[in-house]
């Protein structure tokens, strides 16, 4: 585990509004939210539909502009970051969605190498060893040349996981990642989340419904109505 003297911080957001709409048609939908994340912290973000999470996850993700207050991201300042920026900052993101968007003609050991096409310094042959290297870590290593429609929902999930570690990213974000599972299944894929998130000592904001895994998080954050509460 990574000492609080050597953490960095990879998410700092201050006073986020964020807005769909103009005129009559507004809806604001974050309206301050404040709130950040230190390599190493395994955070969970919690609230009800609408509160907001989804919208606010899409900003720390880099896949939306930033409206009004300032957010930094793996140490870039995203507020009006052109797409280069961007970019960048999206290759230091892992991301875990509660459907597992596995490529069905793909083996697992291929849908992980996908990720790694975007970085040109990876050979084909370099590309292999890191995919199975990390199915290995998250106990795939048999499972390297399975199918989707061979693997079982929890174990897809792994892959996913798998896909989302490969790069080393610094920061992990997850949308509801037990929400298709079973409890026992739900566990095992946090266990893995947050140990690998300790490990390699990257920072993890998973937004999540289920308090079966609360225990696992550093720091719980609760959203509503677009305002952060710890």
């Amino acid at each position: 585990m990574i000492s609080p003297d050597k953490q960095t911080y990879l998410i700092e957001a201050d006073s986020l509004f964020y807005q769909y709409g103009d005129k009559d048609l507004a809806q604001l939908v974050l309206k301050g939210a404040t709130l950040d994340l230190r390599s190493g912290e395994f955070v969970i973000l919690a609230g009800p539909s609408g509160s907001g999470k989804s919208t606010l996850l899409s900003l720390i993700g880099a896949l939306r502009q930033c409206q009004e207050g300032n957010l930094s991201i793996v140490g870039y300042d995203v507020k009006g970051a052109n797409e280069e920026i961007m970019r960048t900052v999206r290759k230091n993101i892992g991301y875990v969605f509660q459907q597992h968007n596995l490529l069905g003609f793909l083996t697992a050991v291929q849908n992980v190498e996908m990720t790694l096409q975007m970085f040109p310094e990876y050979s084909r042959e370099m590309r292999r060893d890191l995919s199975a290297e990390i199915l290995e870590k998250v106990g795939l290593g048999r499972h390297l040349d399975y199918f989707p429609s061979q693997l079982s929902v929890g174990q897809k999930q792994r892959v996913a996981i798998a896909r989302s570690l490969v790069h080393r990213p610094k920061l992990i974000l997850a949308d509801e990642p037990t929400a298709s599972l079973d409890s026992k299944t739900g566990i095992q894929v946090t266990e893995i989340l947050h140990d690998m998130v300790k490990t390699l000592g990257c920072g993890a904001l998973v937004v999540t419904h289920d308090n079966r895994i609360f225990s696992y998080a550093d720091r719980i954050l609760h959203i509503e109505d677009g305002v952060v509460k710890i």
